[in-house]
């Protein structure tokens, strides 16, 4: 897990245009999140299984469900499944639903809607 000093100095070095907003609660989901932002532009991050390992899929909360089978497909996999909670929080160190877009040192896919949305916005972490 990156340390929010960490978190700030990768994104800093990737000369990112970021903004990091603390909140009184600390958000664990969308739902949770539906209070302070609109929840349109959610990233949930996904972690599947696939043929090769796991990886992550950082997808716009506004597709609804994804069909697994097509992204099968378009991504050329044999296996594609989502990941078992137990193997999300033992490679990323991150609960399903807590899971950040960076940090969990997984290769990654972003849906492309993402890209529409100038600042997406997802968990990053839970400080105390």
């Amino acid at each position: 897990m990156l340390a929010l000093e960490e978190l700030e100095h990768y994104l800093q070095e990737n000369d990112s245009n970021f903004e990091i907003i603390a909140h009184p609660t600390p958000i664990r989901s969308t739902m949770d999140a539906e209070h302070y932002s609109d929840i349109k532009k959610a990233a949930p991050t996904l972690i599947l299984q696939i043929n090769l390992g796991l990886t992550a899929l950082i997808a716009s909360s506004q597709r609804g469900r994804l069909d697994f089978g097509y992204l099968k497909e378009a991504l050329g996999y044999t296996k594609l499944k989502m990941a078992d909670k137990k193997a999300d929080v033992e490679r990323t160190g991150y609960s399903p639903g807590a899971i950040p877009l960076i940090g969990h040192g997984l290769p990654g896919a972003l849906n492309f809607s993402m890209t529409l949305s100038l600042f997406p916005f997802s968990t990053t972490m839970d400080l105390v």
